[in-house]
């Protein structure tokens, strides 16, 4: 079986659910458990919270700071010998992107957007609403992606889209059960989700089985993307 790096704690609670379903789901498919190097990014309040809120808290000193400590990750990983990469969180895949396009050409990202998108597209939908941090949605990343797949998309509106932010940041400290803003996420979406005929779930810190209980509508789930083309990675 083929090694992986993943870079963890965007949130904690994600990289535990990832590395857990990866690793359970390479063992029954294959009768071992796979080999796997988990590198946790040294995030700090700042940071998360900057992101977490979009663009405009995103400042240059953040952006660099966050751009170096990624680079000091895949500087780990090559002297561990790993090229190849995945990231559980959504909002900071493309500055990852572009690092491993830019400056560390030698890596191959499992990229979670481009992954999920392509789950998406699977599922053979032709509107969906996209569940992200505020950086996420304002960047628009998915809804580019799936375009090229001819897939249309929508966001949340902002009052509710405050709401996810806020329960996306109780997450990355709790389950998502834990949440003091969990009845309030659950109600925004299930309103959002009536004209649409699939739900994104496009932050990693809200994975699980939360919104599959809730909605009658599809669910695509990132983090299950990801665990799935690193699984067929890892088996390859």
């Amino acid at each position: 079986m083929k090694n992986i790096g993943i870079i963890g704690g965007v949130g904690p609670i994600a990289t535990e659910l990832y590395y857990h379903s990866l690793v359970t789901k390479v063992e029954t498919l294959h009768g071992e458990k796979p080999e796997i190097t988990v590198y946790n990014l040294g995030v700090d309040p700042e940071i998360e919270n900057a992101f977490i809120q979009g663009y405009e808290c995103v400042d240059k000193e953040i952006y660099l700071r966050t751009r170096y400590l990624l680079l000091q990750v895949l500087e780990k990983f090559v002297q561990n010998s790993i090229t190849t990469i995945a990231m559980p969180c959504n909002t900071l895949q493309p500055l990852l992107e572009d690092i491993c396009k830019k400056e560390a050409s030698s890596f191959h990202n499992i990229n979670l957007i481009e992954e999920t998108s392509m789950q998406v597209a699977r599922q053979k939908v032709k509107r969906v609403l996209i569940i992200g941090t505020n950086e996420t949605c304002r960047s628009n990343i998915y809804g580019d992606t799936l375009k090229r797949s001819g897939i249309e998309h929508t966001y949340l509106a902002e009052d509710d889209q405050q709401i996810v932010a806020q329960h996306i940041s109780a997450c990355l400290r709790a389950p998502q059960d834990a949440s003091p803003y969990l009845k309030n996420f659950i109600a925004c979406i299930e309103r959002a989700s009536h004209d649409v005929d699939g739900v994104v779930i496009a932050c990693t810190d809200l994975s699980g089985h939360v919104l599959n209980e809730h909605l009658s509508t599809p669910v695509i789930d990132s983090l299950q993307a990801l665990v799935d083309s690193s699984a067929e990675y890892i088996l390859s």
